[in-house]
């Protein structure tokens, strides 16, 4: 009998260690903003917070203290640093690879078709492609994988930062119905958090977009981009200029346009949300609250995507946060 209470107890204390309060996002914003206080939350057995719809415990409390912390669910401690997978592409279809981690390796040369594997095994949390531009254009889907990429000769650093200010740009052109419409709906959304400066421009012209630019800390873009650039109201832009860029590009526009990334890339160190291959005009409300609200709840961008998009990937590091 004496085991059986042991055991009883046992299983008591461990349930209790895995009481989770799962919230929204907008009620974590609360917390965030101090609308209201963790406290009101951990009550009771209650021990940790945890958004349900990114799955990243927040807060925890311990020995009857709250501390905020920042943990992805079911990720092991020991599987949460960083991994920077070199790639140098040769002669002959092959690539000199080297993974920077536990499993340092140095200089192993693998074939082009092998690289994907590569890819695949170390992307599971936090892994950044750090290349040349040649592969940069490199176009690689797989699902479930999330992972980001910078550039070997302009690095962007992992890093807070602060947004004060948000620009939304319709399509100049406004032919792009759906894409417009989540412009619009954007900033509607976005009026709900007044300590944030949000604007909605149409129309821009060249003589503007540098401006938005130089002001914003966060810029969404809607429209059209190919082997020219991007497509403005009175012709097309290329981000060759020397100035101050955002922090966050959010690019939606209906082809990767590796040039245009490129172009913004060698200016200054930022971080750019792109989509992954040719896309239709269209939007979901839905994805664009989830993305959006992640941002504003100062959650690590590489989370806010692979928590949201599948066919978006990051120019940057996916350990990026912006806090507002």
């Amino acid at each position: 009998m004496c085991k059986f209470y042991i055991l009883l107890n046992l299983i008591i204390n461990i349930t209790k260690k895995m009481e989770l309060v799962k919230l929204s996002t907008k009620k974590i914003i609360e917390i965030r903003l101090n609308a209201k206080s963790p406290d009101y939350y951990l009550k009771n057995d209650n021990n940790s917070i945890i958004d349900e719809e990114f799955n990243i415990i927040l807060y925890k409390k311990e020995n009857d203290r709250i501390k905020e912390v920042y943990l992805p669910y079911g990720v092991e401690k020991s599987k949460l640093g960083f991994v920077i997978i070199e790639a140098i592409e040769t002669s002959g279809n092959m690539i000199i690879v080297r993974v920077k981690n536990k499993d340092f390796m140095e200089g192993v040369k693998i074939n082009k078709k092998d690289f994907e594997y590569v890819i695949k095994k170390y992307s599971k949390y936090y892994t950044t492609l750090s290349t040349e531009g040649q592969m940069f254009n490199t176009d690689i889907k797989l699902d479930g994988i999330a992972f980001s990429i910078i550039h070997f000769f302009y690095h962007t650093s992992s890093r807070t930062t602060r947004v004060k200010n948000i620009a939304i740009i319709k399509d100049p052109t406004d032919t792009l119905k759906e894409a417009n419409r989540e412009a619009e709906y954007i900033f509607d959304m976005l009026q709900s958090f007044p300590f944030l400066n949000s604007s909605l421009y149409t129309s821009v012209k060249k003589s503007e977009i540098e401006k938005i630019f130089s002001f914003y800390d966060i810029v969404h873009i809607a429209g059209h981009i190919d082997e020219k650039g991007l497509l403005l109201r009175d012709g097309y832009y290329n981000p060759w200029k020397q100035g101050r860029l955002p922090s966050l590009i959010f690019l939606n526009t209906c082809r990767p346009a590796y040039d245009f990334l490129e172009g913004l890339i060698r200016r200054i160190p930022i971080n750019i949300v792109y989509n992954t291959g040719k896309v239709e005009d269209s939007y979901d409300p839905v994805l664009i609250t989830r993305f959006y609200e992640g941002i504003i709840a100062g959650y690590r961008i590489g989370d806010i995507v692979k928590n949201t998009f599948n066919n978006k990937r990051v120019y940057g590091w996916l350990t990026n946060r912006f806090i507002v």
